[in-house]
């Protein structure tokens, strides 16, 4: 059955997902901040150093999707950038009342567009909750006659 197929989908990618947050939590996130530092020499007018011309660099930044979420009541939106020129980037704030969520991607770099990635994770959710609800059905009613 097709739930049955995307709730196991879903099962994977949150392992895959909570493999990745520990990996990023323990200091192997490194990619976002050379970024930063290849972004701001290049706005400086510098040299692009070694590193990047590297074929390692080009592995590294070989992902398209980069998400970071936070729950805190005391924000009403957060944003997170691609840590790739080619990538695009999703920040989602959890609250009790939903998902904001805020897409972002490099001018004229060729990527997919934010606005691409933001209606895709909007069909998504209507898949994802069809997956949510197979995994955990909806309490039954009873009757207390």
């Amino acid at each position: 059955e097709e739930g049955d197929a995307d709730a196991a989908a879903l099962r994977a990618a949150l392992d895959a997902q909570r493999r990745l947050v520990a990996d990023c939590q323990r200091g192997h996130g490194h990619e976002r901040h050379l970024l930063a530092l290849l972004v701001q020499a290049e706005e400086a007018g510098m040299p692009t150093p070694g590193l990047f011309r590297d074929s390692g660099w080009a592995t590294v930044t070989a992902s398209l999707v980069s998400t970071s979420g936070l729950r805190s009541p005391a924000l009403g939106w957060f944003a997170f950038g691609p840590v790739a020129r080619q990538g695009v980037g999703l920040g989602y704030l959890l609250s009790p009342d939903g998902v904001a969520l805020c897409a972002t991607s490099f001018r004229g770099s060729g990527a997919p567009r934010a606005a691409d990635l933001a209606a895709a994770v909007d069909e998504a959710c209507t898949t994802l909750r069809g997956a949510v609800e197979t995994l955990i059905p909806a309490p039954q009613p009873t009757s207390k006659l």
